[in-house]
């Protein structure tokens, strides 16, 4: 096939930052910066075990603080039911169901971010029995406080958190949304092992199976970056490599 039969992607590249956490991890927080931003772009400050969150413009341009947590799908007791339950939810939270890539719970909220203002988030983890409660926050800039999200529990055979990352996701997927880049900042990394905080000065640089070059991620002084789409040269990590700050 000659290049100009090769049909372009519908979106841009998946590009993620992976970081170093234990499995005795209770909590992690994380920061992002969003520099460059198109409709349909998920900006996600803590991929973890069992979910996410972060923030996101959806196709009509509205923004909104997202936080997920993922139905079990494997435990193996007939009689166990296997879906992510809702504890708390936090005031003006739409919780509901969500299917796709996997199953789960999704709260929505809306919140109107702003490009280059910091957005912190954490995520805190507590085992019940083979439950694990996710308990989401992110600092609200407008009202200058912390907000409790949702607390979302799932299975998990007493596991807390761990596989944790960053990433940015382009899910509008109409062709043109791959010729459009998009770039966010991540500062200030840390997980908590029980009362002390630690911080990540590294994580490891991969993407998705798209097979386009466009993609890119580095560092800023003291903040990673991650960068997809568009006229986006990889000019900085190369891909399935570690990003550090010094």
């Amino acid at each position: 096939m000659s290049n100009s039969d090769k049909k372009e992607p519908r979106a841009a590249r998946s590009v993620h930052l992976w970081y170093t956490v234990p499995d005795t991890a209770t909590s992690v927080r994380n920061t992002i910066i969003v520099r460059r931003c198109q409709t349909g772009t998920y900006f996600c400050a803590i991929n973890f075990r069992c979910g996410y969150i972060g923030i996101q413009e959806l196709y009509d341009g509205k923004k909104v603080v997202i936080f997920s947590v993922w139905d079990n799908k494997t435990d193996d007791d007939p009689e166990t039911d296997r879906q992510a339950k809702a504890t708390y939810e936090g005031e003006g939270v739409d919780i509901q169901r969500f299917g796709g890539e996997g199953t789960g719970l999704r709260c929505l909220l809306p919140y109107d971010w702003a490009i280059d203002e910091e957005t912190r988030f954490w995520v805190d983890a507590k085992t019940d029995g083979k439950w694990t409660e996710y308990s989401g926050y992110y600092f609200d800039q407008r009202k200058n406080e912390k907000f409790h999200i949702a607390t979302l529990k799932t299975i998990t055979g007493g596991k807390l958190l761990c596989n944790c990352a960053a990433f940015v996701e382009d899910f509008r997927r109409d062709g043109k949304s791959y010729h459009q880049s998009r770039k966010a900042c991540f500062c200030d990394f840390q997980y908590c092992d029980g009362e002390q905080w630690t911080g990540c000065n590294k994580a490891g640089f991969t993407a998705d199976q798209t097979p386009v070059l466009n993609i890119n991620a580095g560092c800023e002084g003291k903040l990673f970056f991650l960068e997809t789409g568009g006229d986006t040269c990889n000019c900085g990590t190369p891909l399935n490599n570690t990003v550090k700050i010094e």
